[in-house]
């Protein structure tokens, strides 16, 4: 398992909390995060770091990010 750094962005893309998970890989990780988020009421969109590299971003479909793709 790898680990990866979940941000929480606010409508203003603004990290609002993180949490740290553990995935097979980069694909597991972007689709824990899509579930993940349309759980979460208070975030509008997530950054997918591992280590320093920024794997993905999603967002909540209809949201206002600019930065981040929609979750499906």
């Amino acid at each position: 398992m790898i680990p990866y750094r979940f941000y929480f962005l606010n409508a203003r893309d603004h990290i609002i909390d993180a949490e740290w998970v553990s995935c097979a890989g980069d694909a597991a990780a972007m689709a824990r995060a899509a579930a993940t988020l349309l759980a979460r009421r208070d975030s509008r969109g997530i950054e997918i770091w591992q280590g320093k590299r920024r794997v993905d971003a999603v967002a909540k479909p209809f949201a206002s990010t600019s930065s981040v793709r929609e979750a499906a």
